[in-house]
């Protein structure tokens, strides 16, 4: 099962997470679990101002690609970090 990153609990539902997306073209969005509402960015997630459209190929963000495009710090639940034996 692959990982969805989440913001947060759907500021619309209050019911699903909001998870992060990526679509074939590239292009990032987070959408509601529950709903399927989507928004642009993390800040409007933030704002509840809802926009984009329906992520119909998408699939969940990586954690690196989160970090490059700088929204890394909106992840609720960011991977553990595990150091090796020793260090």
């Amino acid at each position: 099962m692959t990982q969805v990153y989440n913001i947060d609990v759907c500021p619309l539902c209050r019911e699903g997470l909001v998870g992060f997306y990526c679509d074939a073209a590239g292009h990032f969005y987070l959408a509601c679990d529950d709903c399927d509402t989507c928004w642009k960015s993390p800040e409007a997630v933030n704002a509840n101002t809802p926009g984009a459209d329906e992520l119909l190929s998408a699939s969940p963000a990586t954690f690196s690609e989160l970090e490059l495009m700088g929204w890394a710090r909106y992840v609720k639940n960011p991977p553990s970090v595990h150091f090796p034996d020793g260090a």
